[in-house]
């Protein structure tokens, strides 16, 4: 498959696809750094499984699970540079096995960039985590404090929405 020019793509209009936590992180994080980036692009595609790869059982369940198509929470620019961002409310294993898999991806779908980074951006971050980040050249940005407030009033509105429901069922019940 022959890449696909990287302008058109990586930056068309799509909606984030993040959990609301992940979007305060996200857009935090975005508020603080914009100014340093051309331009940024969310959900941004991947090559999907070749046409004729087979389809892979999950691990969660006995079911095929179809051919998909991997996608980065965002990728920002800057001239010639971009950033492929993953974006978690605690940083883990998992995001940089992400990262790395979006890297080797992205170079076969899309070219026209002289460099390529790796971005983590999280909440909190463990310390064995931080130092696998290091070790893979992923750089981290942590912006815990800064959506603090937010991330409480989310948790807040989840457990009221929550608490609320649990009134529900309990009288229903009676």
């Amino acid at each position: 498959m022959k890449p696909v020019d990287s302008v058109d793509v990586v930056f068309e209009e799509r909606a984030k696809q993040l959990g609301m936590i992940e979007e305060i992180v996200l857009d935090t994080w975005w508020d603080k750094f914009k100014e340093h980036y051309d331009r940024i692009g969310f959900n941004v595609p991947l090559l999907r499984d070749s046409p004729g790869a087979a389809d892979q059982r999950t691990a969660a369940s006995d079911k095929f699970q179809k051919n998909r198509c991997f996608r980065i929470d965002a990728v920002v620019a800057f001239g010639k540079e971009c950033e492929l961002i993953e974006v978690k409310e605690t940083g883990n294993m998992t995001a940089i096995g992400q990262l790395l898999t979006y890297q080797m991806l992205f170079l076969e779908t899309y070219w026209g960039y002289t460099k390529l980074h790796l971005r983590l951006v999280c909440l909190r971050l463990p310390d064995p985590v931080l130092r696998c980040c290091k070790k893979h050249g992923i750089n981290v940005d942590m912006v815990g404090e800064e959506a603090a407030d937010l991330v409480k009033q989310v948790r807040r509105q989840k457990d009221t929405e929550v608490s609320e429901e649990f009134t529900v069922v309990k009288d229903l019940a009676v």
